[in-house]
């Protein structure tokens, strides 16, 4: 068939097909319905797979030339479904998906409804090496004005600045440095680990920011016992003033929207991410052991990379038992 000869809305076709079902149809269907998200991955792979069969049967199989030509046509192909595999993966994950946001609301009221002193604490690490005070002063502020009683803030500097040290004597935050830098950010959180003694532990990098209903809607969750990390997403945001007004509560979208959320992840304590989740702060039996040697052999390799050093085996949760189950991926809408 020659392009040429074809009528220009023949042509441009497929292109406003996809274009429309993205600007268009998409703000129309319900995702958080099962049916709108199997209907968007059943009308998506229909059509990658009529393209491969086409990329295959016609643009593939049929090649002629040297070894090397045929071999690089292959090639390509081979990459190319590689990639679409990886796809695949990324749209079955959107399949799974399920709503917390009821229970994390139940939580909030319950928890604020509770004395104060029955609120468990929480160590709100912020670890940083090399960032300015531009990017910090930001960070700093949205832990310090977190609507939750019972926290401490603490700023993990690798970094060992002394300005910085003064600057978080004036916003009474706890400041931690150590003498080196070994296993660098999972090093940083381990020291700190030694040096602090909440229920909870919570980890912000240092260019997050947390909405003032962060604590109030994420603790709750560790009343489940088979919970072990609770990592909630985060948005970006392009606002200027965020010391003054998306620090307010109930107005702009934070770092950690957990309002209107889109995922909250529950996992095991081996998997904790390197950038935001409240984590409980167990303890080791004795000061040596790590949680690469109290969680099972297949986790290792993730509880070594962030270099948790839990304080004592919790009877509250699977995180760190031998034969610690895969918690569940939640969802708050």
């Amino acid at each position: 068939m020659n392009a040429q000869a074809l009528p220009i809305f023949e042509l441009l076709g497929p292109l406003i097909f996809v274009i429309g079902s993205i600007y268009v149809l998409s703000p129309m269907l319900p995702l958080s319905r099962s049916w709108a998200r199997i209907l968007v991955f059943a009308i998506v792979w229909l059509v990658i797979a009529r393209y491969l069969d086409w990329r295959l049967y016609t643009t593939v199989i049929p090649v002629t030339g040297e070894w090397y030509q045929i071999g690089w046509v292959w090639f390509c192909f081979v990459v190319e479904a590689l990639a679409l595999f990886d796809a695949l993966i990324l749209y079955l994950a959107f399949l799974r998906t399920s709503n917390r946001h009821a229970e994390a609301d139940s939580h909030e009221v319950r928890l604020r409804a509770l004395p104060q002193e029955d609120l468990p604490w929480v160590d709100v690490y912020i670890p940083t090496y090399d960032e300015s005070l531009d990017v910090l002063e930001k960070t700093i502020t949205g832990p310090i004005s977190l609507d939750y009683p019972n926290s401490n803030v603490w700023l993990l500097d690798d970094g060992r600045r002394p300005w910085l040290k003064e600057y978080c004597n004036t916003k009474g935050v706890g400041y931690l440095t150590r003498a080196d830098n070994a296993h660098a950010k999972a090093g940083n959180i381990n020291h700190a680990l030694t040096k602090t003694n909440a229920d909870f532990v919570a980890i912000f990098d240092a260019d997050f920011i947390p909405q003032r209903n962060f604590l109030m809607r994420t603790v709750g969750f560790f009343t489940d016992p088979s919970i072990g990390i609770v990592q909630i997403p985060h948005t970006i945001s392009w606002h200027e003033s965020l010391l003054g007004y998306e620090l307010r509560p109930g107005r702009g979208e934070l770092v950690s929207r957990l309002k209107r959320s889109d995922s909250v992840c529950v996992q095991n304590i081996t998997d904790i991410p390197a950038d935001i989740g409240v984590v409980p702060q167990p303890k080791c039996p004795s000061p040596s052991q790590t949680v690469s040697e109290v969680c099972r052999a297949d986790d290792r390799s993730q509880a070594i990379q962030m270099g948790i050093r839990p304080r004592r085996i919790p009877t509250v949760t699977a995180s760190v038992r031998v034969e610690a189950p895969s918690l569940a991926r939640i969802e708050l809408m």
